[in-house]
């Protein structure tokens, strides 16, 4: 009887593992990580795996800037509410139409509030649409990257968050519009809440309409990089998490520097790669302005 065992394969993946990571004699404290060959590599592991993302997501090499849309507002709204234990909404064509209109209209009249500067009110777009409701209310935000980025920005603020939560509305309908808004081009997004009115019901014309809403372009930069990060795809927030990873090896290995071989002392900096991670954090960052999310 042959008795196997998996140690010489744990002792080689361990092996590697330190030549790739670790400064030591063996790799003569260069690790293969931040070796030429090993940043063309990561190099070529991100840029290939944003290729992979951009074909299966938008058909295309090139992709596209991350976008708001109506179906992962939607979803994004009930798994909050869901949290908070409150009943689902059903997302109402209705709604969703009264809401364009409303995009729409603050896209003719150059404004964005609740009320047109005409004086026309959230609720003429609910009355527009044949929707007659017993409670109703509006959520907007703009210039947002990412449904989940607005939905957070909704609910920080307390006069949005009542509205996204409150257990007087059944229904909800979205809508996602852009283009130019006081000479810049603009993402709006509206929000209906509402529940159809039933015998005997009147009416809730007043509710809450917050006095100001999320404006990404007003964000604090702890808040933009917030929702830079919701926007990342899983090839971008990997490629960052790479050139972290070498450019702390890279910092290891000059701390060692003094135990390179004597002709390479006084290159190291060619051999220990910190240049060259500077280079990749330089990739990555290109990546993120290409993909729209810091722009």
């Amino acid at each position: 009887m042959v008795r196997t065992t998996h140690r010489p394969v744990v002792k080689s993946i361990n092996r590697f593992i330190r030549h790739v990571f670790v400064p030591h004699g063996g790799n003569s404290y260069r690790p293969y990580l931040i070796r030429r060959y090993g940043l063309l590599l990561i190099i070529g592991a991100v840029i290939g795996g944003q290729v992979a993302i951009n074909l299966s997501h938008y058909g295309s090499v090139l992709g596209e800037r991350p976008r708001v849309e109506i179906g992962q507002l939607y979803e994004s709204t009930n798994k909050t509410r869901s949290e908070f234990n409150q009943r689902l909404l059903a997302l109402s064509p209705q709604l969703s139409t009264a809401a364009d209109a409303k995009a729409k209209n603050m896209f003719d009249e150059q404004y964005w509030a609740h009320t047109s500067p005409s004086g026309v009110s959230p609720w003429y777009w609910f009355d527009q649409s044949g929707y007659v409701y017993a409670a109703a209310g509006e959520n907007l935000a703009k210039n947002f990257y990412t449904s989940e980025a607005t939905v957070t920005a909704w609910m920080e603020s307390e006069a949005h968050r009542k509205n996204l939560l409150s257990s007087d509305y059944s229904e909800v309908g979205f809508a996602v519009r852009e283009g130019e808004l006081r000479g810049e081009q603009t993402t709006l997004i509206v929000a209906l809440y509402a529940s159809p009115k039933s015998g005997g019901e009147v009416a809730a014309r007043e509710v809450v309409t917050p006095n100001s809403s999320p404006d990404a372009s007003r964000l604090s930069l702890l808040g933009t990089l917030g929702q830079s990060f919701q926007s990342l795809s899983p090839t971008l927030l990997g490629s960052l998490m790479l050139a972290v990873i070498a450019l702390c090896v890279a910092f290891l290995a000059h701390i060692f520097r003094h135990m390179l071989p004597r002709d390479l002392r006084t290159s190291w900096y060619r051999h220990h790669g910190a240049i060259k991670t500077g280079v990749l954090l330089v990739v990555v960052g290109v990546g993120l302005v290409l993909s729209g999310v810091f722009i």
